[in-house]
């Protein structure tokens, strides 16, 4: 069975600083490489990235990040070793 996890991440200001889209979710293989990658606002509540639709504790953990943080999690949200 294939692993369901993320990174998340705040963008910094100098990562994007003309975009209101400062979170990014990448959906990651069973290697932890990023097969697609999403940018979304802090008032999102449903995204889908590919064909992957991005569990909402998911896009949480992103919103809880401080700028330039990022963080591997599960689809609960919750904080993942990374390999």
């Amino acid at each position: 069975m294939a692993r369901e996890w993320y990174f998340v991440r705040r963008l910094s200001d100098e990562e994007h600083p003309h975009s209101r889209k400062r979170l990014e979710v990448q959906v990651l293989d069973d290697d932890g490489l990023g097969v697609e990658v999403g940018y979304f606002d802090d008032k999102v509540k449903d995204l889908l990235v590919g064909a992957v639709r991005i569990p909402r504790a998911v896009l949480e953990a992103a919103k809880e990040k401080l700028p330039g943080q990022g963080d591997y999690v599960g689809a609960d949200g919750r904080s993942l070793p990374p390999f």
